[in-house]
Parts: C-alpha cells; sequence; structure tokens
C-alpha cells in the first residue's frame, strides 16, 4: 500500500510538471531516481540503474533511429518533398482531412518504437488550414498511428496475448477488429471540426512516377523493419536518396539536417529511457502488484485495475501483457477468458494511450508545440468509445 502511494505522488509531480512545462526530460529522470530510492534501492546502485540506460543496446538503438528519422523529416521538408508526397496521397482522396490521417495511419501499420517523429512532419505538411491548432495535428498524428496495435499480428503484444492465453491468434483478430473500427470512427469525430482552407483542386493526368517519386526516401526506413535491421539504417538511406532526389550542395545539405533539429526531443527521449529502465530494472511494480492481489478483489476488475496502472506507469504495452496477463488469466475458466480478453486488453491500452511516458504521445506534443492536457481532452471521447467493445463483449 505505501508503495502504491509513493508510485502515485511521483506520478502527481510528472503530471504536475507537464502542467507547468517544465521539462520533461529531467522531469522523469529526476522522477525515476526517487521511485528507486522509495523502493530501497541504494543510492549508488539506483544511479548505476540510471546511468545503465545508455548502455542498453535496444536504448541506444532507438536514440539513433529517432535522431536520423528526424533528420530525414528536416531534408525532406527543406526539399519540399513533404509536400508533394502529400500531393501525391491527394490522388487517392478527395476530403483533405482524410490526407491527414492517412498518412500516420499508413506509417503506423509497422511496429516503429518512436515512429511518432516518422509521421509528424507528414501531418504538419497535410495540415488542412494555417489555423489548424497543434493538439489537433499531435492528435491526429498520436491515435491514428496506433489504430492498429488493437488487432494487428505485426504488433508483439498480439502476439503475446495469444500465446498467453491459448486462444487461437485469428480468433484475438476478430474479436479485436471491432476496437479498430471504433477508433477510426472516434478519431474522426474529432478530426471532422477541422477548417478546410484551399482544398486542392481535383488532380489531372499524372504518370506514375511523379505519384510515386515523393515516396522513394521513405522506403528504406520501412523496408529495413521486415528485414530486422535497424531502422537508423534505412533512414541513412532514406536520406541519401532525398539529397540524391532534392540535388542539394553540401551546404544545404548541412543547412537542412539540422537548422530545426528538435535537441529538446532528445532530452526528453532520454528522460523517458531512464523512467522506463527504473521501472523494469527497480523492481518498482511488484510490490504493488502484489498488494492488489491480496485485496481480494473480483478477478475481472483485478485485471483491469492491473493492466491500467502497470500501462499508465511503464508506457508499454508488452509490459502490461506480460505482467498482468499471466497472473489474471489462471484465474479464469475457458468461457470467462473468452470473454475478458478483449476488456482485459483494451483496459490496459487505455493506460497505454493516457500514459505521460508513452514516447509517441510525448513525441507528438513536442513535434507540435502544444500541452499534454489539450491533447487529453481530446483523446477522452474516443478512448471511452473504443472501451465500449470490451465492455459489450463482455456482458453479451
Amino acid at each position: 500500500m505505501i508503495q502504491l502511494i509513493k508510485i502515485t505522488l511521483v506520478f502527481i509531480v510528472i503530471l504536475i510538471s507537464l502542467r507547468y512545462k517544465i521539462n520533461l526530460g529531467v522531469t522523469l529522470a529526476i522522477a525515476a531516481l526517487l521511485l528507486l530510492l522509495f523502493s530501497a534501492v541504494a543510492p549508488i546502485e539506483s544511479l548505476k540503474i540510471v546511468i545503465s540506460t545508455f548502455g542498453d543496446y535496444s536504448n541506444l538503438n532507438l536514440m539513433a533511429n529517432i535522431v536520423c528519422i528526424t533528420i530525414l523529416g528536416n531534408v525532406l521538408s527543406y526539399t519540399g518533398q513533404l509536400n508533394l508526397l502529400v500531393k501525391s496521397t491527394q490522388t487517392l482522396f478527395k476530403d483533405p482531412r482524410l490526407v491527414s490521417l492517412a498518412l500516420p495511419a499508413l506509417v503506423g501499420i509497422l511496429p516503429m518504437p518512436g515512429g511518432a517523429i516518422f509521421s509528424a512532419p507528414l501531418v504538419e505538411a497535410s495540415r488542412t488550414s494555417p489555423h489548424t491548432q497543434g493538439e489537433i495535428l499531435a492528435f491526429i498524428n498520436y491515435w491514428f498511428r496506433h489504430i492498429w496495435e488493437y488487432f494487428l499480428p505485426l504488433y508483439p503484444a498480439i502476439l503475446l496475448v495469444s500465446s498467453l492465453s491459448g486462444l487461437p491468434l485469428p480468433w484475438i483478430v476478430i474479436h479485436h477488429l471491432p476496437f479498430f473500427f471504433l477508433a477510426i470512427i472516434g478519431g474522426w469525430l474529432v478530426v471532422r471540426k477541422m477548417e478546410v482552407e484551399n482544398s486542392p483542386d481535383p488532380p489531372g493526368k499524372v504518370n506514375f512516377y511523379e505519384i510515386i517519386q515523393p515516396f522513394i526516401p521513405l522506403i528504406p526506413p520501412v523496408l529495413v523493419v521486415f528485414l530486422g535491421i535497424p531502422i537508423w539504417v534505412g533512414g541513412m538511406i532514406g536520406l541519401i536518396l532525398a539529397i540524391f532526389l532534392g540535388k542539394l550542395s553540401f551546404s544545404q545539405i548541412i543547412s537542412a539536417m539540422f537548422q530545426n533539429f528538435p535537441w529538446s526531443i532528445m532530452i526528453d527521449v532520454a528522460g523517458i529511457l531512464i523512467f522506463k529502465t527504473a521501472i523494469t530494472q527497480g523492481g518498482v511494480l511488484q510490490p504493488v502488484v502484489d498488494f492488489m492481489i491480496s485485496q481480494n478483489m473480483p478477478v475481472i476488475l483485478l485485471g483491469l485495475v492491473l493492466a491500467f496502472f502497470i500501462a499508465l506507469v511503464s508506457g508499454l504495452t508488452s509490459a502490461f501483457v506480460g505482467v498482468s496477463f499471466p497472473l489474471i488469466l489462471p484465474l479464469l475458466s475457458l468461457a470467462s477468458l473468452e470473454k475478458a480478453i478483449p476488456l482485459l486488453y483494451i483496459g490496459g491500452y487505455l493506460g497505454i494511450i493516457f500514459s505521460p511516458t508513452h514516447l509517441c504521445l510525448i513525441l507528438s506534443c513536442r513535434y507540435f508545440k502544444t500541452d499534454i492536457e489539450k491533447v487529453y481532452r481530446l483523446l477522452l471521447w474516443p478512448s471511452i468509445l473504443v472501451f465500449s467493445w470490451g465492455v459489450v463483449w463482455y456482458f453479451i
């Protein structure tokens, strides 16, 4: 109980810091140290855990991915290739608002850690009006990037749910599909209010190369995901292609790469990684999990609370599935299991959506220079709509 109170207090401090625009990366690094100290981890050991963040290959790989994709986006914007890409996409959609939604959704098909920084420049280039608020653009980039994670087996969490529950993967996909459709509907109910100015004229005749050419630099970062190669490698290849297609001189290359480089985003990413390292290596959550289990709550309620809390604190889909499901699923019969799985998953995923440590949320807010609480307000009703399917399925 005491550990739960301590974690809650630290979490409140994080939210207050966000409200008053204190640097998130610094806030999360301090919060990580507090959590470790509250968990009776010795100060020297706490410092070692924090430092180990930057010796971990996956963390370094993620930071390299974000740097390379950010630089690629800068070059594509500098050369005007982002605008060409948006115009190419407009050949598929009459409503310019659909272009803004389609671009992050297409990028989101593939699991790409920190991929919000990949799709954000595309959303920016496709904005339907110069007066569109930053929170709307951040919502679009964040929400529509994640519509696939409810059911698509390309995401490891869906495979993990099937493996832990013993339910066939097709069963999981079919019964989670309604989340996907409700997410599209809920997102559209927010985005339809966007102001539209200067709607593009219907495209005339265009040849295939004119349509595909702006997409060429984006192909390598996507292709390497299938090949199991680090995304930063694809980003570097895409960068070379963007420079070649844009016919940039050396001075233009340097200017394009670094003139708008978001150093503040890298500080945020470092803070998030430190916080997650503290969560995973410091044994911070285990006392809370033990306490909740000891309270004799109804199994489904216990599962929902555990999944939501772990997701909210960690910001990791694999964490809430990997920690809460093995504890809860053995307590359910097969009939109860089939009723509970969609509800437990969406309960945890709501924690992911609202987690202030979720990298994609932070990247989206930072890129579009908006406050997280404004994006929270936009996320609320679509999230309730998506959650409703889990409740409906459980009770029917």
